[in-house]
């Protein structure tokens, strides 16, 4: 079982989807989880965290920045492999870890963790200026509106120092994924610290015409998920809602990162994963392109019939999420899925 941390988490209270988000999210707080115990290693002590989820702020840029992140049991003396989740536009940390009314499938990455033994972050974004401004990422969308202009690739290694030097995370194995505007931001982290993390895979998030960000430096294994009847970052690209850029296609996407991870002469082979949810009106084809270096890889989940969501088996969303958003799949649990991409990839 979890063990929660008991400091409130006030959400930013927005129009649409996220005041939904909201109030889904206004459930009871936990107990406080801050036990630490002392323990012995290389000749020299060291604080071990207690199993469970804790609160932390930093400062980046002389920005207060806020971070929960989540500790699986049985973590002592070895080093952990680090998953960094960064949230969609305008989330809240309450409904991110699942502490609503309703479970949310960015929570089951904690249930992943706790089985296969590795750290989990959920870094909250900056909101931008301006009254209707929300919780966001900074990321290579030159065109995206209310976009803040703080440095969130720091923000994004300071984390994985902070996880390395406090909570002995493995500097070679870290991943980054994340939803919508996470997403895009997932990509940005990998275009301007591919030498830093082992993989990385975008949700619902497709690569801005406008890109002020360059091309990574080496290959970085992606995993690419999108629904084909996505009304908000459209499958076949062009103008997102809400004024928030122009994208390539689906398609386009994958194949920018083929040319970027130089696997252009690897064979495209393509799979349908199981329909697991008959009655979910949705099935997903696979296309994977493999290659050198070992564990390069650029494998793109086309969900036939999705909309803006992240598929799950245990946090199906609501009729209204659904409406606003878009159909959800069922057949798989994302972070299972992105779990077995990441797990055997490192630096």
């Amino acid at each position: 079982m979890r063990r929660l941390s008991s400091k409130l988490i006030l959400p930013n209270i927005t129009l649409g989807v996220s005041v939904l988000l909201f109030i889904l999210g206004c459930a009871n707080t936990s107990a406080e989880s801050s036990a630490e115990e002392t323990r012995t290693q290389g000749g020299e002590e060291m604080t071990e965290v207690s199993q469970g989820v804790h609160r932390q702020t930093m400062t980046v840029d002389g920005n207060e920045r806020e971070f929960s992140y989540y500790v699986p049991g049985n973590s002592a003396s070895k080093q952990l492999p680090i998953v960094i989740y960064l949230h969609g536009y305008g989330d809240n940390m309450r409904h991110i870890l699942g502490e609503g009314l309703v479970s949310s499938a960015s929570s089951k990455w904690m249930d992943v963790a706790e089985r296969e033994g590795f750290l989990v972050v959920y870094p909250l974004g900056m909101e931008a200026e301006g009254w209707r401004s929300k919780p966001a990422w900074n990321d290579c969308r030159r065109d995206a509106k209310n976009n803040p202009k703080v440095d969130d690739v720091a923000f994004v290694r300071q984390l994985i120092n902070y996880t390395v030097e406090n909570l002995n995370g493995d500097r070679k194995r870290v991943y980054v994924t994340g939803m919508s505007n996470g997403g895009h931001m997932a990509m940005r982290v990998a275009m301007e610290m591919s030498s830093e993390v082992a993989a990385v895979a975008p949700v619902v998030a497709l690569l801005p015409r406008a890109n002020k960000c360059s091309p990574p430096s080496e290959p970085v294994p992606i995993l690419m998920m999108h629904g084909t009847a996505d009304p908000i970052a459209p499958f076949e690209g062009g103008a997102m809602k809400g004024g928030r850029g122009d994208v390539l296609s689906a398609r386009e996407t994958a194949n920018t990162w083929v040319k970027w991870n130089k696997l252009e002469s690897a064979p495209e082979r393509t799979s349908e994963v199981e329909d697991k949810n008959k009655s979910d009106d949705s099935r997903i084809v696979k296309r994977i392109r493999e290659g050198s270096p070992a564990g390069n890889a650029v494998i793109a989940y086309e969900v036939q019939g999705a909309g803006h969501t992240e598929p799950s088996r245990a946090a199906k969303m609501s009729g209204v999420l659904q409406a606003a958003q878009g159909n959800q799949n069922n057949d798989i649990e994302m972070a299972e899925t992105i779990w077995e991409f990441f797990r055997t990839r490192s630096r």
